[in-house]
């Protein structure tokens, strides 16, 4: 056999070995991981868009953030370099609200590497994205059914309003008849 080939089955090899490894730490990924031969040592991966009710903007992505480089941990302090997992949950889209249904409330019920509050962004190990992801998914079905009352709540004060206006007109309306 050349001696390329053999490099590059050695190579291969190694790869698959660290996606084997990486697969075991990641189990909820374990298919794309080892389909795609995925080493965990990627600068950057997309490795998802949406998880269960989720939809993720910028989809379930994990990288290599340096605190001196590029990839880094937005409204971090401190060194770091470490590869991260990183979800981004736009609520704007979501609910037309920044801070509303309890999102930043996640990270008292599990731990995380890093939530960034101004920009609604998690960053967590390969052994927190399993528990964030179901966290997310949970709060995401819970915000749903809140803002589904608050739709509700607000057509019914917006009706109660338009009540109002049209009685005060027809008593109006009513007063000049009277005349």
């Amino acid at each position: 056999m050349r001696e390329e080939y053999k490099l590059q089955l050695k190579q291969l090899k190694e790869r698959m070995e660290k996606a084997e490894a990486f697969a075991a730490r990641c189990p909820l990924f374990s298919e794309k991981i080892l389909k795609d031969i995925l080493t965990g040592d990627e600068d950057w991966i997309v490795i998802a868009r949406h998880y269960k009710s989720l939809d993720l903007y910028d989809g379930v992505c994990r990288g290599h953030y340096r605190s001196n480089g590029k990839g880094t941990i937005s409204n971090y302090k401190g060194d770091y370099d470490v590869y991260l997992w990183r979800l981004y949950i736009n609520t704007l889209c979501e609910y037309g609200a920044y801070h509303k249904y309890g999102l930043h409330d996640i990270c008292k019920k599990i731990q995380v590497y890093n939530y960034d509050e101004l920009n609604c962004t998690f960053y967590c190990t390969d052994e927190q994205i399993g528990d964030l992801l179901e966290a997310l998914n949970n709060w995401k079905i819970e915000a749903r059914a809140q803002l589904e009352i608050d739709m509700r709540d607000e057509k019914i004060r917006e009706a109660e309003k338009r009540i109002k206006e049209e009685n005060e007109k027809l008593s109006i309306l009513k007063g000049e008849v009277n005349k």
